[in-house]
């Protein structure tokens, strides 16, 4: 009886469908059956865009966001005095140091599911509202499992070879994944590569004709993105190399834009809890980008809220 009072109420949000054997039954938890809609089997643990991943993350009691809300009161009082959100919660450096730590495997899993998830509602779009086929090579920092990447691949051949850089312990979960991201698409195998490591070390960056970086900035401070945006442009190959920032790009407060910017806003209330990082201006990314040594160049819209940043390096 229980479980069918649950099932029926999962209906309303058009999870499951019930089909009604007797409509008038006094018991209808023996005779009604429940089947999956299509929004339901998305929530399945073997589903491709790993929505499962994205609802147990945000909802569950180890993540950052439920870790830290409750320090938000402290946050507006007394900024960052005594650590963001997440390190007043259990004194982890950064939401990452507290994700790689061995008895939060479990919590790892969902995050960088959860990011699956993301990269797979936003990669078309993504992919389809920037000429990518001018880039020889593209780098996608902090790529994760490659999902954006693979995307791109496909929809732009000019393309020879795109690269998943990301942490250590990030490209061993990537390429032990059977099939990879790239072989679940059809990516030929030719044009991919995997690679481990720092964004905040430029040695360790490969050279690339275009850096993609999707959800990285907006995890940091200031300080913090600058560092990042020096490292990729001490790694690049030349003068000409483009800079792509996939970010919530605040748009200007207008009466008629308020709307489009709940979902920035509220990522920016996450940001500052959890991370220490925020969603920002287009202005503000400027800032950060002659901090940095580029210049910006362009803003594509995408058919989502995600707004793309295009940047190119200073001229020395």
């Amino acid at each position: 009886e229980f479980l069918y009072r649950l099932l029926r109420t999962v209906a309303d949000a058009d999870i499951v469908r019930e089909l009604v054997d007797e409509p008038e039954t006094i018991q209808p938890e023996f005779t009604n059956l429940f089947e999956l809609t299509d929004s339901g089997r998305m929530l399945k643990s073997d589903h491709s865009s790993a929505t499962r991943d994205l609802v147990r993350y945000v909802f569950g009691s180890g993540s950052g966001f439920q870790l830290s809300s409750p320090y938000l009161p402290s946050l507006i009082r007394q900024g960052y005095a005594n650590g963001t959100g997440l390190q007043q919660a259990i004194g982890s450096a950064n939401m990452f140091e507290h994700l790689i730590k061995p008895e939060n495997s479990e919590l790892l899993a969902l995050f960088n599911g959860r990011m699956t998830a993301d990269s797979t509602q936003s990669a078309h779009m993504i992919g389809s509202a920037v000429d990518f086929a001018r880039f020889t090579t593209l780098t996608d920092i902090g790529g994760n499992l490659g999902t954006v990447l693979a995307v791109i691949l496909l929809q732009h051949d000019g393309i020879r070879r795109g690269i998943v850089f990301d942490l250590k312990n990030v490209i061993e979960r990537a390429t032990k994944k059977v099939p990879n991201e790239f072989e679940r698409m059809v990516v030929d195998n030719n044009r991919y590569q995997f690679m481990a490591g720092d964004m905040f070390d430029s040695t360790t960056i490969p050279s690339s004709d275009a850096y993609l970086l999707k959800n990285i900035l907006h995890d940091w401070s200031d300080s913090q993105c600058i560092d990042i945006l020096k490292s990729i442009r001490d790694a690049a190959n030349n003068s000409t190399s483009s800079l792509l920032i996939v970010e919530n790009v605040i748009r200007p407060s207008t009466a008629d834009q308020r709307l489009d910017n709940w979902r920035a806003h509220a990522l920016d209330i996450c940001m500052m809890c959890a991370f220490g990082g925020k969603e920002r201006t287009l202005h503000q990314y400027e800032y950060l980008l002659k901090k940095s040594g580029f210049e910006l160049k362009q803003l594509h819209l995408t058919a989502g809220p995600m707004s793309i940043i295009e940047a190119t390096r200073l001229k020395s």
